[in-house]
Protein backbone atom coordinates (compact mmCIF):
# COMPACT_ATOMS: atom_id res chain seq x y z
CA UNK A 1 0.00 0.00 0.00
CA UNK A 2 1.63 3.32 -0.93
CA UNK A 3 1.46 6.16 1.38
CA UNK A 4 -1.51 7.71 0.08
CA UNK A 5 -3.61 4.99 0.40
CA UNK A 6 -2.53 4.77 3.81
CA UNK A 7 -2.94 8.19 4.40
CA UNK A 8 -6.29 7.63 2.99
CA UNK A 9 -7.00 4.35 4.77
CA UNK A 10 -6.18 5.78 8.08
CA UNK A 11 -8.17 9.01 7.63
CA UNK A 12 -11.30 7.40 6.40
CA UNK A 13 -11.37 5.26 9.68
CA UNK A 14 -10.42 8.51 11.39
CA UNK A 15 -13.08 10.26 9.43
CA UNK A 16 -15.83 8.01 9.88
CA UNK A 17 -15.66 7.45 13.53
CA UNK A 18 -15.15 10.95 14.22
CA UNK A 19 -18.53 11.96 12.42
CA UNK A 20 -20.00 8.87 13.51
CA UNK A 21 -19.08 10.17 17.43
CA UNK A 22 -19.90 13.13 16.64
CA UNK A 23 -22.88 12.52 14.48
CA UNK A 24 -23.98 11.05 17.47
CA UNK A 25 -22.60 13.52 20.34
CA UNK A 26 -24.47 16.42 18.04
CA UNK A 27 -27.95 14.64 19.11
CA UNK A 28 -27.19 16.29 22.42
CA UNK A 29 -27.41 19.83 20.90
CA UNK A 30 -30.94 19.64 19.96
CA UNK A 31 -31.47 17.65 23.16
CA UNK A 32 -29.67 20.23 25.21
CA UNK A 33 -31.49 23.07 23.90
CA UNK A 34 -34.72 21.43 24.31
CA UNK A 35 -34.45 20.82 27.61
CA UNK A 36 -32.67 23.67 28.98
CA UNK A 37 -33.07 27.40 28.25
CA UNK A 38 -30.59 29.39 27.26
CA UNK A 39 -29.40 30.44 30.49
CA UNK A 40 -28.72 26.91 31.81
CA UNK A 41 -27.12 25.94 28.85
CA UNK A 42 -24.67 29.42 29.13
CA UNK A 43 -23.27 27.32 32.00
CA UNK A 44 -22.49 24.09 30.18
CA UNK A 45 -20.95 26.28 27.29
CA UNK A 46 -18.80 28.63 29.69
CA UNK A 47 -17.84 25.38 32.20
CA UNK A 48 -16.63 23.39 29.23
CA UNK A 49 -15.02 25.82 28.00
CA UNK A 50 -12.71 25.48 30.73
CA UNK A 51 -12.30 22.51 30.53
CA UNK A 52 -10.82 22.73 27.16
CA UNK A 53 -8.11 25.09 28.69
CA UNK A 54 -7.16 22.15 31.11
CA UNK A 55 -6.48 19.67 28.74
CA UNK A 56 -4.30 21.73 27.19
CA UNK A 57 -2.49 22.02 30.19
CA UNK A 58 -2.25 18.35 31.63
CA UNK A 59 -1.11 16.98 28.46
CA UNK A 60 1.59 19.09 28.12
CA UNK A 61 1.80 18.54 24.15
CA UNK A 62 2.57 15.14 25.23
CA UNK A 63 0.91 13.65 22.98
CA UNK A 64 2.47 14.84 20.18
CA UNK A 65 6.14 14.30 22.01
CA UNK A 66 5.70 10.87 22.22
CA UNK A 67 5.25 10.83 18.47
CA UNK A 68 8.15 12.32 17.54
CA UNK A 69 10.67 10.61 19.89
CA UNK A 70 8.92 7.42 19.25
CA UNK A 71 10.23 7.12 15.99
CA UNK A 72 13.64 8.01 16.92
CA UNK A 73 16.32 5.31 17.05
CA UNK A 74 18.05 6.66 20.00
CA UNK A 75 14.41 6.00 21.88
CA UNK A 76 12.64 2.68 22.28
CA UNK A 77 9.14 2.83 21.88
CA UNK A 78 8.09 1.86 25.40
CA UNK A 79 10.30 3.52 27.10
CA UNK A 80 8.60 6.96 25.90
CA UNK A 81 5.73 5.69 26.29
CA UNK A 82 6.17 5.07 29.78
CA UNK A 83 7.72 8.34 30.24
CA UNK A 84 5.36 10.01 28.26
CA UNK A 85 2.24 8.67 30.67
CA UNK A 86 4.56 9.00 33.90
CA UNK A 87 4.84 12.81 33.48
CA UNK A 88 1.43 13.44 32.90
CA UNK A 89 0.08 11.28 36.42
CA UNK A 90 2.41 13.75 37.97
CA UNK A 91 1.06 16.67 36.62
CA UNK A 92 -2.91 15.01 36.72
CA UNK A 93 -1.98 14.25 40.39
CA UNK A 94 -0.83 17.83 41.39
CA UNK A 95 -3.53 19.92 39.08
CA UNK A 96 -6.55 18.16 39.94
CA UNK A 97 -6.15 17.95 43.72
CA UNK A 98 -5.37 21.66 43.47
CA UNK A 99 -8.57 22.67 41.51
CA UNK A 100 -10.45 19.72 43.51
CA UNK A 101 -8.99 21.45 46.84
CA UNK A 102 -9.95 25.06 45.79
CA UNK A 103 -12.96 24.00 43.53
CA UNK A 104 -15.33 26.41 46.13
CA UNK A 105 -12.82 29.58 45.58
CA UNK A 106 -13.15 28.74 41.79
CA UNK A 107 -16.73 28.52 41.78
CA UNK A 108 -17.10 32.22 43.34
CA UNK A 109 -14.67 33.39 40.84
CA UNK A 110 -16.22 32.24 37.89
CA UNK A 111 -19.83 33.64 39.23
CA UNK A 112 -20.88 30.24 39.78
CA UNK A 113 -20.91 30.35 43.52
CA UNK A 114 -23.31 27.32 44.39
CA UNK A 115 -21.45 25.10 41.79
CA UNK A 116 -18.21 24.05 43.36
CA UNK A 117 -19.41 20.15 43.38
CA UNK A 118 -19.57 21.16 39.37
CA UNK A 119 -15.64 21.67 39.42
CA UNK A 120 -14.89 18.62 41.41
CA UNK A 121 -16.55 16.26 38.41
CA UNK A 122 -15.16 18.46 36.05
CA UNK A 123 -11.49 18.02 37.46
CA UNK A 124 -12.14 14.26 37.91
CA UNK A 125 -13.48 14.21 33.56
CA UNK A 126 -10.29 16.19 33.06
CA UNK A 127 -7.46 13.69 34.83
CA UNK A 128 -9.06 10.94 33.01
CA UNK A 129 -8.89 12.37 29.72
CA UNK A 130 -5.28 13.51 30.15
CA UNK A 131 -3.76 9.88 31.56
CA UNK A 132 -5.85 7.74 28.65
CA UNK A 133 -3.98 10.53 26.14
CA UNK A 134 -0.78 8.83 25.41
CA UNK A 135 -2.70 5.28 25.50
CA UNK A 136 -4.79 6.60 22.43
CA UNK A 137 -1.78 8.02 20.78
CA UNK A 138 -0.22 4.48 21.61
CA UNK A 139 -3.20 2.89 19.28
CA UNK A 140 -2.68 5.65 16.41
CA UNK A 141 1.05 5.13 16.46
CA UNK A 142 0.30 1.57 16.30
CA UNK A 143 -2.19 1.92 13.07
CA UNK A 144 -5.23 0.16 15.51
CA UNK A 145 -7.48 2.98 14.07
CA UNK A 146 -10.68 0.41 14.35
CA UNK A 147 -10.21 0.26 18.19
CA UNK A 148 -9.40 3.38 18.80
CA UNK A 149 -12.70 4.44 16.62
CA UNK A 150 -14.44 1.95 19.05
CA UNK A 151 -13.72 2.89 21.85
CA UNK A 152 -14.76 6.77 21.35
CA UNK A 153 -17.54 5.74 19.74
CA UNK A 154 -18.72 4.16 22.43
CA UNK A 155 -17.82 6.73 24.96
CA UNK A 156 -19.66 9.21 23.33
CA UNK A 157 -22.94 6.48 22.92
CA UNK A 158 -22.30 5.68 26.90
CA UNK A 159 -22.42 9.74 27.29
CA UNK A 160 -25.80 10.13 25.46
CA UNK A 161 -27.64 7.20 26.94
CA UNK A 162 -26.42 8.46 30.64
CA UNK A 163 -27.30 12.10 29.45
CA UNK A 164 -31.42 10.75 28.34
CA UNK A 165 -31.52 8.75 31.60
CA UNK A 166 -31.11 10.93 34.71
CA UNK A 167 -32.12 14.37 32.40
CA UNK A 168 -35.19 12.69 31.18
CA UNK A 169 -36.05 9.26 32.34
CA UNK A 170 -34.96 10.20 36.33
CA UNK A 171 -36.42 13.74 36.25
CA UNK A 172 -39.45 12.27 34.74
CA UNK A 173 -39.91 9.53 36.89
CA UNK A 174 -39.25 12.07 40.29
CA UNK A 175 -42.13 14.27 39.09
CA UNK A 176 -44.85 11.61 38.09
CA UNK A 177 -44.98 12.25 34.35
CA UNK A 178 -44.49 8.88 33.68
CA UNK A 179 -43.53 5.29 35.00
CA UNK A 180 -44.94 5.84 38.22
CA UNK A 181 -44.19 1.81 39.29
CA UNK A 182 -40.63 2.53 38.86
CA UNK A 183 -40.38 5.41 41.46
CA UNK A 184 -36.87 4.10 42.86
CA UNK A 185 -35.36 5.50 39.45
CA UNK A 186 -36.70 8.90 40.44
CA UNK A 187 -34.61 9.16 43.47
CA UNK A 188 -31.02 9.33 41.24
CA UNK A 189 -32.25 12.47 39.99
CA UNK A 190 -32.17 15.58 42.28
CA UNK A 191 -33.77 19.20 40.96
CA UNK A 192 -30.53 21.02 42.81
CA UNK A 193 -28.52 19.17 40.20
CA UNK A 194 -30.15 20.06 37.12
CA UNK A 195 -27.77 21.05 34.31
CA UNK A 196 -25.09 19.18 36.73
CA UNK A 197 -26.26 15.69 35.39
CA UNK A 198 -24.80 16.96 32.20
CA UNK A 199 -21.07 16.32 33.58
CA UNK A 200 -22.25 13.39 35.96
CA UNK A 201 -22.50 11.24 32.49
CA UNK A 202 -19.45 12.39 31.17
CA UNK A 203 -17.66 11.67 33.94
CA UNK A 204 -19.13 7.86 34.02
CA UNK A 205 -19.00 7.42 29.99
CA UNK A 206 -14.79 8.90 30.88
CA UNK A 207 -14.10 6.11 33.82
CA UNK A 208 -15.12 3.16 32.07
CA UNK A 209 -11.82 4.51 29.45
CA UNK A 210 -10.02 2.79 32.05
CA UNK A 211 -11.23 -0.37 31.73
CA UNK A 212 -12.26 -0.49 27.82
CA UNK A 213 -8.02 0.43 27.39
CA UNK A 214 -6.35 -1.86 30.17
CA UNK A 215 -4.20 -3.71 27.66
CA UNK A 216 -2.31 -0.25 27.23
CA UNK A 217 -1.28 -0.43 30.97
CA UNK A 218 -0.24 -3.47 30.64
CA UNK A 219 3.40 -3.63 31.27
CA UNK A 220 3.51 0.01 31.64
CA UNK A 221 5.95 0.97 34.44
CA UNK A 222 6.37 4.35 36.14
CA UNK A 223 9.90 5.29 34.97
CA UNK A 224 11.35 8.85 34.73
CA UNK A 225 15.15 8.46 32.80
CA UNK A 226 16.41 11.82 32.69
CA UNK A 227 17.52 12.02 29.28
CA UNK A 228 14.34 10.87 27.79
CA UNK A 229 12.27 13.76 30.18
CA UNK A 230 14.63 16.64 29.45
CA UNK A 231 13.75 16.03 25.75
CA UNK A 232 10.26 15.39 26.02
CA UNK A 233 10.14 18.36 27.88
CA UNK A 234 11.90 20.50 25.97
CA UNK A 235 9.91 19.21 22.78
CA UNK A 236 6.38 19.56 24.35
CA UNK A 237 6.49 22.42 26.38
CA UNK A 238 6.55 24.96 23.70
CA UNK A 239 3.33 22.81 22.46
CA UNK A 240 1.82 22.77 25.63
CA UNK A 241 1.94 27.01 25.40
CA UNK A 242 1.00 26.94 21.86
CA UNK A 243 -2.06 24.62 23.08
CA UNK A 244 -3.24 26.92 25.55
CA UNK A 245 -3.11 29.56 23.59
CA UNK A 246 -4.76 28.17 20.52
CA UNK A 247 -7.49 26.93 23.08
CA UNK A 248 -7.77 30.39 24.24
CA UNK A 249 -8.66 31.33 20.60
CA UNK A 250 -11.14 28.94 20.97
CA UNK A 251 -13.28 29.35 24.01
CA UNK A 252 -12.48 32.90 25.34
CA UNK A 253 -14.79 34.36 23.87
CA UNK A 254 -17.27 32.17 26.36
CA UNK A 255 -16.46 33.74 29.50
CA UNK A 256 -15.99 37.63 28.02
CA UNK A 257 -19.58 37.09 26.09
CA UNK A 258 -21.40 36.18 29.41
CA UNK A 259 -19.27 39.71 31.33
CA UNK A 260 -18.83 42.24 28.23
CA UNK A 261 -22.57 41.63 27.26
CA UNK A 262 -24.54 44.71 27.68
CA UNK A 263 -27.32 44.61 30.63
CA UNK A 264 -30.35 44.36 28.02
CA UNK A 265 -28.73 43.99 25.20
CA UNK A 266 -31.20 42.44 22.66
CA UNK A 267 -33.72 41.30 26.06
CA UNK A 268 -31.10 38.39 26.81
CA UNK A 269 -28.83 38.49 29.67
CA UNK A 270 -24.66 37.63 29.01
CA UNK A 271 -25.37 33.81 30.12
CA UNK A 272 -28.22 33.28 28.03
CA UNK A 273 -26.10 35.07 25.06
CA UNK A 274 -23.06 32.70 25.77
CA UNK A 275 -25.87 29.96 25.56
CA UNK A 276 -26.60 30.80 22.47
CA UNK A 277 -23.73 31.62 21.10
CA UNK A 278 -22.33 28.04 22.28
CA UNK A 279 -25.03 26.03 20.72
CA UNK A 280 -24.56 27.78 17.34
CA UNK A 281 -21.06 27.30 17.67
CA UNK A 282 -21.68 23.69 17.83
CA UNK A 283 -23.11 23.88 14.21
CA UNK A 284 -20.46 25.22 12.47
CA UNK A 285 -17.89 22.99 14.64
CA UNK A 286 -19.07 20.56 11.72
CA UNK A 287 -16.30 21.98 9.79
CA UNK A 288 -13.61 20.43 12.31
CA UNK A 289 -15.17 16.99 11.85
CA UNK A 290 -12.36 16.89 8.78
CA UNK A 291 -10.07 18.77 10.44
CA UNK A 292 -9.74 16.33 13.20
CA UNK A 293 -10.05 12.97 10.97
CA UNK A 294 -6.90 14.59 8.95
CA UNK A 295 -4.99 15.69 11.93
CA UNK A 296 -5.13 12.19 13.98
CA UNK A 297 -4.14 10.51 10.71
CA UNK A 298 -1.64 13.07 9.16
CA UNK A 299 0.59 13.73 12.36
CA UNK A 300 1.89 10.25 12.66
CA UNK A 301 2.22 9.93 8.94
CA UNK A 302 3.96 12.96 8.69
CA UNK A 303 6.52 12.29 11.14
CA UNK A 304 6.77 9.11 9.39
CA UNK A 305 7.41 10.64 6.09
CA UNK A 306 9.25 13.64 7.44
CA UNK A 307 12.67 12.01 5.94
CA UNK A 308 11.33 10.61 2.93
CA UNK A 309 13.21 12.69 -0.43
CA UNK A 310 8.82 14.25 -2.06
CA UNK A 311 7.73 14.91 1.87
CA UNK A 312 7.38 18.49 0.86
CA UNK A 313 5.58 17.66 -2.32
CA UNK A 314 3.63 15.48 -0.42
CA UNK A 315 2.34 18.16 2.63
CA UNK A 316 1.32 20.43 -0.36
CA UNK A 317 -0.80 17.58 -1.61
CA UNK A 318 -2.46 17.06 1.44
CA UNK A 319 -3.14 20.53 1.75
CA UNK A 320 -4.79 20.84 -1.68
CA UNK A 321 -6.71 18.40 -0.61
CA UNK A 322 -7.99 19.63 2.36
CA UNK A 323 -8.77 23.09 1.31
CA UNK A 324 -11.13 21.75 -1.57
CA UNK A 325 -13.56 19.36 0.57
CA UNK A 326 -13.49 22.23 3.33
CA UNK A 327 -14.71 24.54 1.00
CA UNK A 328 -17.17 22.27 -0.53
CA UNK A 329 -18.23 21.91 3.24
CA UNK A 330 -18.34 25.74 3.62
CA UNK A 331 -20.29 26.14 1.04
CA UNK A 332 -23.03 23.45 1.69
CA UNK A 333 -23.51 23.92 5.28
CA UNK A 334 -24.04 27.80 4.98
CA UNK A 335 -26.38 28.01 1.94
CA UNK A 336 -28.29 25.38 4.21
CA UNK A 337 -27.79 26.44 7.61
CA UNK A 338 -31.89 27.22 8.15
CA UNK A 339 -33.11 24.38 7.76
CA UNK A 340 -29.92 22.54 9.57
CA UNK A 341 -30.48 24.98 12.11
CA UNK A 342 -33.98 24.14 12.73
CA UNK A 343 -32.54 20.50 12.88
CA UNK A 344 -30.34 21.25 15.45
CA UNK A 345 -31.55 24.14 17.69
CA UNK A 346 -34.51 23.00 20.00
CA UNK A 347 -36.23 26.06 21.69
CA UNK A 348 -36.93 29.01 19.50
CA UNK A 349 -34.49 31.65 21.33
CA UNK A 350 -31.68 30.00 20.03
CA UNK A 351 -32.25 30.65 16.05
CA UNK A 352 -31.81 34.01 16.51
CA UNK A 353 -27.84 33.05 17.00
CA UNK A 354 -27.64 31.50 13.84
CA UNK A 355 -26.32 34.30 11.80
CA UNK A 356 -23.03 33.63 12.86
CA UNK A 357 -22.64 30.14 11.63
CA UNK A 358 -21.03 31.02 8.36
CA UNK A 359 -18.60 33.38 9.69
CA UNK A 360 -17.50 30.99 12.23
CA UNK A 361 -17.59 28.03 9.67
CA UNK A 362 -15.00 30.42 7.13
CA UNK A 363 -13.02 30.78 10.19
CA UNK A 364 -12.76 26.91 10.74
CA UNK A 365 -11.31 26.53 7.56
CA UNK A 366 -8.69 28.82 8.01
CA UNK A 367 -8.10 26.66 11.41
CA UNK A 368 -7.65 23.59 9.08
CA UNK A 369 -5.61 25.39 7.07
CA UNK A 370 -3.10 26.86 9.51
CA UNK A 371 -3.01 22.91 11.26
CA UNK A 372 -1.79 21.90 8.48
CA UNK A 373 0.83 24.72 7.67
CA UNK A 374 2.02 24.43 11.77
CA UNK A 375 3.62 21.26 10.19
CA UNK A 376 6.77 22.25 9.65
CA UNK A 377 7.27 23.86 12.90
CA UNK A 378 6.76 20.25 14.42
CA UNK A 379 8.98 18.50 12.05
CA UNK A 380 11.79 21.08 12.42
CA UNK A 381 11.40 21.22 16.79
CA UNK A 382 11.35 24.94 16.32
CA UNK A 383 7.96 24.48 18.61
CA UNK A 384 8.54 27.75 19.85
CA UNK A 385 7.13 29.20 17.16
CA UNK A 386 3.90 27.44 17.53
CA UNK A 387 3.98 29.16 20.46
CA UNK A 388 4.49 32.74 19.39
CA UNK A 389 1.95 32.64 16.46
CA UNK A 390 -0.56 31.39 18.97
CA UNK A 391 -0.06 34.14 21.42
CA UNK A 392 -0.17 36.65 18.41
CA UNK A 393 -3.64 35.00 18.09
CA UNK A 394 -4.74 35.18 21.38
CA UNK A 395 -4.20 38.71 21.38
CA UNK A 396 -5.91 39.31 18.56
CA UNK A 397 -8.78 37.45 20.14
CA UNK A 398 -8.72 39.06 23.68
CA UNK A 399 -8.67 42.61 21.86
CA UNK A 400 -11.16 41.95 19.26
CA UNK A 401 -13.79 40.38 21.92
CA UNK A 402 -13.01 43.36 24.23
CA UNK A 403 -13.28 45.97 21.77
CA UNK A 404 -17.01 44.26 19.35
CA UNK A 405 -18.88 42.35 21.97
CA UNK A 406 -19.59 44.87 24.01
CA UNK A 407 -21.21 46.68 20.34
CA UNK A 408 -22.28 44.20 18.41
CA UNK A 409 -22.67 41.00 20.72
CA UNK A 410 -21.65 37.57 19.90
CA UNK A 411 -21.32 38.22 16.06
CA UNK A 412 -18.31 40.35 17.26
CA UNK A 413 -17.23 36.81 18.51
CA UNK A 414 -17.45 35.43 15.64
CA UNK A 415 -15.71 38.03 13.49
CA UNK A 416 -12.87 38.18 15.60
CA UNK A 417 -12.19 34.16 15.23
CA UNK A 418 -12.30 34.70 11.50
CA UNK A 419 -9.71 37.36 11.65
CA UNK A 420 -7.49 35.59 14.24
CA UNK A 421 -7.24 32.18 12.13
CA UNK A 422 -6.87 34.12 8.82
CA UNK A 423 -3.79 36.13 10.22
CA UNK A 424 -2.47 32.98 12.10
CA UNK A 425 -2.45 31.40 8.43
CA UNK A 426 -0.33 34.24 6.81
CA UNK A 427 1.69 34.33 9.48
CA UNK A 428 2.77 30.85 9.69
CA UNK A 429 3.11 30.76 6.03
CA UNK A 430 4.89 33.28 5.80
CA UNK A 431 7.87 32.14 8.18
CA UNK A 432 7.37 28.52 7.61
CA UNK A 433 8.97 28.78 4.32
CA UNK A 434 11.93 30.53 5.28
CA UNK A 435 12.45 26.95 7.47
CA UNK A 436 10.22 24.30 6.09
CA UNK A 437 10.26 25.35 2.67
CA UNK A 438 6.55 23.79 1.11
CA UNK A 439 5.62 24.17 -2.87
CA UNK A 440 2.05 25.10 -2.05
CA UNK A 441 -0.50 25.70 -4.40
CA UNK A 442 -1.23 29.31 -2.81
CA UNK A 443 -3.27 31.12 -5.66
CA UNK A 444 -5.15 27.48 -6.33
CA UNK A 445 -6.26 27.36 -3.01
CA UNK A 446 -6.89 30.76 -2.62
CA UNK A 447 -9.30 30.96 -5.91
CA UNK A 448 -11.02 27.90 -4.48
CA UNK A 449 -11.71 29.96 -1.33
CA UNK A 450 -12.59 33.11 -2.57
CA UNK A 451 -15.33 31.27 -5.22
CA UNK A 452 -16.97 29.70 -2.00
CA UNK A 453 -17.08 32.86 0.11
CA UNK A 454 -18.76 34.58 -3.58
CA UNK A 455 -20.99 32.31 -3.92
CA UNK A 456 -22.28 32.06 0.03
CA UNK A 457 -22.19 36.05 -0.15
CA UNK A 458 -24.44 36.15 -3.34
CA UNK A 459 -26.97 33.99 -2.98
CA UNK A 460 -27.44 34.60 0.82
CA UNK A 461 -27.76 38.39 -0.50
CA UNK A 462 -30.50 37.28 -2.73
CA UNK A 463 -33.84 37.29 -1.17
CA UNK A 464 -35.99 34.30 -3.09
CA UNK A 465 -39.69 34.03 -1.76
CA UNK A 466 -40.92 30.24 -2.65
CA UNK A 467 -38.87 28.65 0.07
CA UNK A 468 -38.84 25.16 -2.03
CA UNK A 469 -37.05 26.91 -4.96
CA UNK A 470 -34.35 28.57 -2.39
CA UNK A 471 -33.82 24.97 -0.65
CA UNK A 472 -33.19 23.42 -4.35
CA UNK A 473 -31.13 26.48 -5.18
CA UNK A 474 -29.32 25.84 -1.99
CA UNK A 475 -28.69 22.23 -2.69
CA UNK A 476 -28.08 21.85 -6.05
CA UNK A 477 -25.24 24.60 -6.23
CA UNK A 478 -22.75 22.61 -3.83
CA UNK A 479 -23.58 19.67 -5.98
CA UNK A 480 -22.50 21.67 -8.99
CA UNK A 481 -19.35 23.31 -7.23
CA UNK A 482 -18.01 19.49 -5.76
CA UNK A 483 -18.50 18.04 -9.47
CA UNK A 484 -16.53 21.20 -11.28
CA UNK A 485 -14.40 20.54 -8.14
CA UNK A 486 -13.74 17.11 -8.99
CA UNK A 487 -13.25 17.61 -12.97
CA UNK A 488 -10.78 20.48 -13.10
CA UNK A 489 -8.35 18.41 -10.36
CA UNK A 490 -8.37 15.01 -11.50
CA UNK A 491 -4.46 15.00 -10.91
CA UNK A 492 -5.24 15.90 -7.39
CA UNK A 493 -8.31 13.39 -6.62
CA UNK A 494 -6.72 10.03 -8.57
CA UNK A 495 -2.92 10.98 -7.66
CA UNK A 496 -1.55 7.35 -7.07
CA UNK A 497 1.78 8.39 -6.20
CA UNK A 498 3.05 10.30 -2.60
Amino acid sequence: MNSLKKLASQTAIYGVSSLLGRAINYLLVPYYTSVFVAAEYGIINELYAYVAFFNVLFTFGLETAYFRFSNKKEFSENEIYNSSLSLILIIVLVGSGLLIFFSSFLASIIQFPDKANFIVWLAIIIAIDAIVAIPFARLRHQNKAKKYAGIRILNVIINIGLNIFFITICKGISEGKFLTNYSFLGSFYNPEIGVGYVFISNLIANALYLPLLYKCFIGYKFQLIKKQVQSLFHYSYPLMFMGLAGIANEVIDRPMIKNLWKAGYEGITGVEANGIYGACYKIATLMTLGIQAMRYAVEPFVFSQSNTKNAPETYAKIMNWFVLIACFLFLFLSLNIEWIGNLFIGKEEYKEGLKVVPILLLANLFLGIYINLSLWFKLTEKTYWGTIIALFGAIITFVGNYMLIPQIGYLGSAYTTLACYFLMVVVSFIIGQKYFPVPYKVMFNAMFIALSIIIVWSINTIKIEELYLKYIITLIIPIIFAIGMFLTNKNIFLQKNI
